[in-house]
């Protein structure tokens, strides 16, 4: 507060000069001849103007002037004795705080002259610009715990107040002011007597400073601060009250308004208001320390424009100028209204290799024509792009009947061609929606991010996700969650057998988690969850970490075979899947070679040049691939012969058929052909009786999988029985 203290200080000044007001004429100020250094002259001129007021009829006359001993007993004991003939008219004053930087300059009353007298106190303090504001009354001058000031006394206000901070409206000019060598001219130019005088010099105390004046006399301040009491005005206000105002005022603003128009008429209604705060305290005469909500002001544009900036240079996208999904965040956390409204993903298909030959005037033309085009009838609407190939924004479903009816309709709009340096772009765009309204904005953006990326162009472009959806269980959301906070996601293990041995060669993976109500939730609705939610990586990695300290397990056994681990296919977009990989092995000093990694879910590859140098990098590491659920989906072709799989599997939807259907039988008979061909292995899932495994061993296929070999087993049981294979010699059809 001391720190602030100029600016209060400045303040105060200029409300004093913002109006203009006149003593009351109640108190004249005497002004005594200039300090001699002879006490006897002073005192003479003191009893001499006493005298002469006295007799005009003065009835109160204060002595605001140190008196001294002097050479001259004669002049000293007249002085003495009409002070003391008059206790009830004349009052002397005196310094008795002797210790204060500015009251030192007036010397102390000889009790000579004070005894019998009702003696006030002359003291001040002036703070470090020579500015004097206020006076407190003593605790108890009763009890000798000091003087009342001259002020209170001069006001004659009683116990009605104890501080008064001087109103510097009421102007030191206009106090009556009269010269003791002119006394009489000066009592008939005021017309009565009937006034408070005060007898002062400039001779001590000099150098105060008083707002809208130069240096003027203590005695002034004095009366200035009677004046003040007399007009009732000068009170304090508590130091943090123009704080609390002007910030509630201002969280108010910033908590009720949103948008940028609405944030200026805030910003100048603030303005305005405390503007006008500042004048109503200054006409009122009222003392108030405004330093502190200035600051706080301050603080609160220090920090607006601290993000701004981070906004207009750290949530801008470089490339289109287009705010970010980090901006996205930031606006509809503070913003209940758009929160509240629907989250839309738009996902540019092909994006990368449309980029490829154009330069980043042609791309950021291309991209802010589809934002224009999904802004389309809306001016306020904001388009957020994340770099690369999402764009976002918030629509406001009200009297929107079927949402996925009218993105279906936008998107007919924004796929229209973009004409880019003369040539035409096609625009390939699929859209996700998260309708709901009582998930966090991180959480609904990665479910609106995931079922964009669940539609598909063809045959399902508009996916929406709601609260009202069964494929978007929020409670499970929450268990989820702190599931994986707790790693209560366990992993079970389903052999795999070579068809022609019928001995073990390795097992798959299986991720397992009963939630805290006990339910057994199924693989295919946590591992979904766990994508919208953005926390597949998290749950690879743990899955990872699982198998590495499962082939640990077995390995200490001295058994080898391999263990199989599933990957989602849109964790091929980067490299993270292969850092996840790596590290894990790395962390665990797995090897490698007793791991496989099963792709799922191809059809969702989006760039089969990433998802190669993906393959190739864990590859090179030492994993073997294969491809998962191979016969479903349109990619599964596109992904076996770009990437350099080492196994193919056949999808369970086959080989439940081999025994009833042709078409089964040709179907996987082409497929196992097809694999001899290539020189890739072939594994058959889904086998559930013997007529099919033994089908399958006579059509050549390598391994298989399925229950009627064995159902998915915990790592203690999958250990016991390839001990009891290895010792016994039996292989797993035998001992089932």
């Amino acid at each position: 507060m001391t720190f602030l203290r100029p600016v209060d200080i400045t303040a105060w000044a200029i409300q004093a000069r913002l109006f203009e007001r006149e003593a009351s004429g109640d108190l004249v100020f005497v002004r005594m001849p200039a300090a001699s250094d002879n006490p006897a002259v002073i005192n003479y001129n003191v009893l001499s103007t006493l005298e002469h007021l006295r007799a005009a009829g003065a009835e109160r006359i204060f002595i605001n002037v140190p008196l001294q001993r002097s050479d001259s007993p004669q002049t000293d004991l007249r002085l003495r004795a009409l002070i003391a003939d008059n206790a009830n008219h004349v009052f002397p004053t005196n310094s008795l705080e002797q210790d204060y930087k500015d009251s030192d300059r007036i010397p102390p009353t000889s009790a000579y002259f004070t005894q019998g007298a009702r003696v006030y106190g002359s003291d001040y303090d002036a703070d470090f610009l020579r500015f004097v504001w206020g006076f407190d009354r003593a605790e108890d001058p009763a009890k000798g715990a000091g003087l009342a000031p001259l002020s209170f006394a001069l006001a004659d206000t009683g116990d009605a107040r104890d501080t008064v901070l001087i109103d510097y409206t009421i102007r030191a000019s206009t106090i009556p002011t009269i010269g003791a060598d002119s006394i009489e001219a000066g009592l008939s130019r005021l017309g009565s007597t009937d006034k408070t005088y005060i007898l002062g010099t400039d001779s001590f105390g000099a150098n105060i400073r008083a707002p809208g004046a130069d240096t003027v006399s203590p005695t002034i301040i004095h009366i200035l601060a009677a004046e003040t009491l007399l007009r009732g005005s000068g009170q304090r206000l508590p130091w943090f009250s123009i704080t609390l105002v002007l910030g509630m005022a201002l969280a108010l603003g910033v908590r009720f308004t949103h948008t940028k128009r609405h944030r200026r008429i805030f910003y100048v209604a603030w303005c305005s208001f405390a503007a006008a705060l500042f004048v109503a305290i200054a006409y009122l005469g009222i003392k108030a320390v405004f330093a502190d909500g200035l600051l706080l002001a301050l603080s609160y544009a220090i920090c607006r424009a601290i993000a701004r900036y981070r906004r207009r240079h750290l949530a801008i996208d470089p490339l289109t100028r287009l705010p970010n999904f980090a901006a996205l965040n930031q606006d509809l956390s503070g913003d209940d209204e758009a929160a509240s409204d629907c989250l839309i993903i738009a996902k540019v298909a092909r994006l990368e290799s449309i980029f490829v030959g154009m330069n980043n005037a042609d791309r950021r033309h291309y991209l802010c024509e589809i934002c224009n085009r999904l802004a389309l009838g809306d001016r306020d609407r904001t388009v957020y792009y994340n770099g690369g190939k999402y764009l976002a924004f918030v629509c406001d479903t009200e009297g929107i009947p079927d949402l996925e009816a009218h993105l279906e309709g936008l998107r007919a709009i924004v796929s229209q061609p973009v004409r880019v340096t003369g040539r035409s772009v096609d625009v390939a765009i699929t859209m996700g929606a998260d309708s709901s309204t009582k998930d966090p904005i991180e959480q609904r953006l990665s479910s609106a991010i995931a079922a964009a990326d669940q539609a598909r162009e063809v045959y399902k472009p508009v996916f929406v996700v709601g609260n009202d959806r069964e494929d978007w269980d929020h409670s499970l959301t929450a268990k989820l969650t702190q599931a994986l906070a707790d790693d209560q996601i366990g992993i079970k293990l389903q052999p795999q057998v070579d068809l022609a041995t019928h001995s073990i060669m390795g097992a798959e993976v299986l991720a397992r988690w009963r939630d805290p109500d006990g339910v057994d939730v199924p693989p295919s609705s946590f591992i979904l969850q766990c994508e919208r939610m953005g926390r597949l990586d998290n749950l690879t990695r743990r899955i990872f970490e699982k198998s590495c300290r499962a082939v640990a397990s077995i390995h200490e056994q001295g058994l080898l075979p391999r263990i199989s681990v599933n990957v989602s296919a849109v964790q091929m977009v980067d490299d993270r899947i292969a850092q996840i990989a790596l590290e894990t092995l790395e962390a665990y000093r797995t090897d490698p070679r007793l791991m496989t990694i099963e792709l799922t879910e191809t059809a969702r590859i989006e760039d089969l040049g990433i998802a190669r140098d993906v393959v190739d990098r864990l590859k090179s590491a030492g994993f073997k691939l294969s491809l998962d659920d191979f016969g479903v989906g349109s990619a599964n072709f596109d992904a076996w012969l770009e990437l350099p799989f080492d196994e193919i599997k056949i999808d369970r939807k086959f080989v439940a058929g081999l025994q009833n259907s042709r078409r089964a039988r040709a179907i996987v008979g082409g497929v196992i052909h097809s694999a001899r061909e290539a020189g890739v292995a072939v594994l058959a899932e889904g086998i559930e009786d013997r007529a099919t495994y033994e089908r399958l061993a006579d059509m050549g296929c390598t391994y298989g999988q399925g229950y009627y070999i064995s159902h998915p087993l915990w790592l203690a049981e999958y250990i016991e029985i390839l001990q009891a294979e290895r010792e016994r010699g039996l292989s797993l059809r035998d001992i089932g």
